[in-house]
C-alpha cells in the first residue's frame, strides 16, 4: 500500500490490496458477503474496490452466501438454536431471506424442529421432567428464547 500524495496518512488502496484484505478475513473464517463488506468499509475501503474484489472472490467461489447460510444454519441447529433464532442470526450477518429459508429447509430435511426442541428441553430440564406450572413457564421462555415456535414448545412441554 502506498501513502497518499497529499501528505495525509490515508493509504491509497488498489483492487489487489482489497482482494488481499478480504482473503485475509476469509482465511480466518467463512464470512457472509454483507458482514465482509461491512468490515472492509470500516477500513475506509471504497465500495467500487469492494465490488471489484467481491466479483473475483465469487468467481473463485471463496465468497458464497448460499454455502455460508447452509453451514452456519447447520452449526446453529447443532448448538440447539431454533428456526426463528437461526433466521435472526443469519439475517444479522447479511444473509437474504431466500437463502435463510433454503438453509432452514435443509436443516428440516435432516431433523425436525420438534426433535431439536426436545433435545434442548431435556438438556436443560432433564428427560421426562415433571414440571410445576412455574417451571413450565420457565421452560417455555427458555425455548422461546432459543428460537422455537410456540406450537412446538407446547408439544414438547406437555407431551
Amino acid at each position: 500500500m502506498n501513502q497518499s500524495k497529499n501528505g495525509d496518512d490515508a493509504p491509497i488502496l488498489s483492487a489487489l490490496d482489497v482482494f488481499e484484505m478480504a482473503i485475509s478475513y476469509l482465511a480466518r473464517r467463512d464470512h457472509a458477503e454483507g458482514e465482509l463488506r461491512e468490515k472492509l468499509r470500516r477500513k475506509s475501503v471504497d465500495d467500487a474496490l469492494i465490488d471489484e474484489a467481491f466479483a473475483d472472490l465469487r468467481e473463485r467461489d471463496y465468497l458464497n452466501d448460499a454455502r455460508f447460510a447452509e453451514l452456519q444454519g447447520a452449526i446453529l441447529a447443532r448448538k440447539g438454536w431454533g428456526p426463528m433464532q437461526i433466521a435472526h442470526k443469519l439475517s444479522a450477518r447479511g444473509i437474504n431471506q431466500a437463502l435463510i429459508a433454503e438453509s432452514l429447509a435443509m436443516i428440516e430435511q435432516e431433523t425436525s424442529w420438534f426433535e431439536l426442541c426436545q433435545k434442548r428441553f431435556e438438556a436443560k430440564f432433564g428427560a421426562l421432567a415433571r414440571l410445576t406450572p412455574k417451571e413450565r413457564q420457565k421452560a417455555y421462555r427458555y425455548l422461546t428464547h432459543r428460537g422455537f415456535a410456540g406450537a412446538v414448545i407446547r408439544q414438547v412441554i406437555f407431551a
